[in-house]
């Protein structure tokens, strides 16, 4: 489950109560004690501090909203629970994660929305480096694309539209797409005992989403 999204520097303005299971079905905490919460940042790794109590009803836990904003930077934090069972063991349950923002629509698209709308998970870090390199170079060419009609600076040319959150969507879609495409630069999907396929040299969602390629409309000299 995915909370948010927030934004940096947001407090939660009301408790968060959650229903914890185990295998898809409400947990059993019959005896179990109330406990803190565990919050760690977007690199899967560092704490960050989440004070108070968990107080437990039935299968729910109310997290108490933090006195101060516990959201230093954007990304997908990671949010458990730990626990005290009736025989004095310690249990850490994952409750979601929180989406959290820079602010709405800024300039360019992060690393961590394209690790997020593709599945990646947020800790595994063995393709940023690939990752951030094909973001890099999508943004650079919408933005020569779309030079003179999209105001990316947000302040420079006023008059002009800024980006949009469609637009967001698609820059990521087509970096994720150029990268998947290193693995496969014949453009073709092995389907197992039905062969082999060849890709479609464009995708028409991310086309439409950018307006680009056949949605860029017409262009005159």
């Amino acid at each position: 489950m995915t909370i948010g999204p927030w934004y940096v520097g947001d407090t939660p303005t009301q408790d968060i109560v959650v229903t914890l299971t185990r295998d898809g079905t409400p947990a059993d905490l019959s005896g179990f004690t109330s406990g803190s919460v565990l919050l760690y940042a977007p690199d899967g790794v560092t704490p960050v501090a989440w004070p108070g109590v968990v107080s437990i009803s039935g299968s729910s836990v109310t997290i108490p909203k933090p006195a101060s904003s516990p959201f230093g930077q954007a990304g997908m934090f990671k949010l458990f629970v730990k626990l005290t069972t009736p025989g004095g063991i310690v249990e850490t349950f994952d409750v979601s994660r929180i989406e959290v923002r820079t602010t709405a629509l800024t300039w360019p698209p992060q690393l961590w929305e394209l690790k997020l709308d593709a599945s990646l998970r947020p800790d595994d870090t063995k393709d940023d480096d690939r990752l951030q390199q094909t973001l890099d170079a999508a943004v650079s060419f919408y933005e020569r694309v779309k030079s003179g009609k999209i105001d990316f600076t947000n302040s420079v040319l006023p008059e002009l539209p800024t980006p949009t959150s469609d637009m967001r969507l698609g820059i990521v879609r087509l970096a994720y797409r150029w990268h998947i495409r290193r693995r496969s630069p014949a453009m073709l999907m092995a389907l197992g005992d039905l062969g082999e396929t060849r890709l479609p040299s464009f995708d028409p969602d991310i086309e439409r989403l950018l307006q680009i390629g056949r949605r860029r409309g017409f262009v005159f000299a």
